[in-house]
């Protein structure tokens, strides 16, 4: 006759109901259930501001960031930015198709949790905001730029002076197509 198996009462963790385990379960197992495991992996709010320093005017997310320095918060097995869960905890739902948008006052803050400091807005609305900021790669700044600024206005005056489109690309190693571009302002444009 097999040994009689000894089981244990656990209580879970997150709902509190008594569970019957094997020795060996007992001391790891704390949930009754996937959903109770998942469950206490969700931030609650009291989690989330234990994380938020407002010592100063810009409430900082002081956990785990993106890579553009977005505070991040696992939120249901997925992650979420942080001023968006600090908006829907303070203000309300966020309605589809809309962003969260910084608008700190000295100067934009990713980390920044602070509801006053948040707007709600569309992709061109942030894209508008991001450029008025001078927080969007243009020119030199961009990955792609294979010409400086100094380039880019030699082109315009050689155009002006009467040179070919094939002889300026050629001076400047770019295409016809591309000093075109940027003679008709289409490329460029903020360099005038």
């Amino acid at each position: 006759m097999p040994p009689k198996r000894i089981r244990f009462p656990v209580t879970c963790q997150v709902c509190g109901t008594v569970t019957l385990r094997n020795l060996s379960q007992s001391q790891r197992v704390k949930f009754c259930s996937r959903e109770c495991y998942y469950a206490s992996k969700r931030f609650g709010a009291d989690q989330f501001w234990a994380r938020v320093d407002k010592s100063g005017a810009c409430w900082l997310w002081t956990g785990g960031t993106h890579r553009h320095g977005h505070g991040l918060v696992r939120r249901n097995r997925w992650r979420a930015f942080a001023h968006r869960y600090a908006w829907e905890l303070l203000i309300g739902p966020i309605p589809d198709g809309m962003n969260v948008c910084h608008n700190c006052p000295g100067g934009d803050n990713p980390r920044c949790v602070n509801p006053a400091h948040l707007f709600l807005g569309t992709q061109a609305d942030n894209m508008r905001d991001m450029g008025r900021k001078d927080r969007v790669a243009f020119g030199e700044r961009s990955g792609g730029a294979k010409l400086t600024e100094e380039q880019v206005r030699a082109i315009r005056r050689r155009r002006a002076d009467g040179l070919l489109l094939r002889e300026v690309a050629d001076e400047f190693g770019c295409s016809m197509q591309q000093v075109s571009r940027i003679v008709r302002g289409e490329l460029w444009r903020r360099l005038e």
